[in-house]
């Protein structure tokens, strides 16, 4: 009898050890706000509430951008709409995509949020304040719902790269995102070395004009300590 049971019994065990290793860890986030939250497993249903990171996410998933996103906000259309427009084109289930409206000039609603059930919201670090005190992130928070912030305008020198391997870290794709900033450091590192040598007189004068033809409150943010203007006074004084 317990020749007959045993393989069925070793059997068992043996499923039951591969489930359990199987199980991924939990995965722990900090944001490049400081906070920290924790993932069950890579997220699979994002809500990207700053759809201009779409090319950030296109880092950490080259051929399938979307593929964790269930909806996105208005602002690539808004702010850029010819490179929404080239999206729409290679990506056609964007027709389906929910699109909510941008968090910085509308509410952001919570109870469409619920309804759309995802296990992870990305915003633009600019809109925490706002979040914070229209008790936004408070009742995300409280239902449940993990939210991380990430930046490539307000600090770029000092939040792209966190806020890359954060996508990764949440999407599961470290080992395709760590690729891309070994080769992003690789080339800071070298412009670095080049402009180091360069005297007052050889180093150029810049100027920038952020989305062209686009004014009032529906433009931009002030350029002199964010985005590019950073990047140029770092390296080009």
């Amino acid at each position: 009898m317990l020749a007959k049971t045993l393989p069925a019994l070793l059997l068992l065990g043996l499923s039951s050890l591969v489930s359990f290793v199987a199980q991924a860890d939990p995965i722990t986030l900090t944001d490049v706000t400081g906070r920290q939250v924790v993932l069950p497993k890579p997220a699979e249903r994002v809500i990207l509430a700053d759809s201009r990171a779409i090319q950030a996410l296109q880092l950490v998933h080259p051929t399938k951008p979307f593929e964790s996103i269930i909806a996105w906000d208005n602002a690539l259309k808004a702010k850029a709409p010819d490179l929404f427009t080239l999206y729409q084109n290679d990506y056609p289930e964007l027709a389906k995509l929910p699109m909510l409206e941008n968090a910085y000039y509308s509410d952001f609603s919570v109870e469409k949020t619920v309804g759309l059930k995802p296990d992870l919201i990305i915003f633009d670090a600019g809109v925490k304040k706002k979040l914070e005190e229209s008790r936004v992130l408070e009742q995300l928070t409280k239902i449940g719902v993990p939210v991380v912030f990430i930046d490539f305008r307000l600090h770029p020198l000092t939040n792209t790269v966190p806020s890359i391997r954060l996508l990764g870290q949440a999407l599961g794709n470290e080992q395709q995102t760590e690729g891309f900033l070994h080769f992003y450091q690789s080339r800071i590192d070298m412009i670095n070395q080049r402009v180091a040598t360069l005297t007052e007189q050889q180093k150029p004068k810049v100027f920038i004009e952020r989305h062209a033809g686009m004014t009032g409150e529906e433009c931009c943010l002030p350029t002199e300590k964010a985005v590019l203007v950073s990047l140029f006074k770092r390296r080009a004084g």
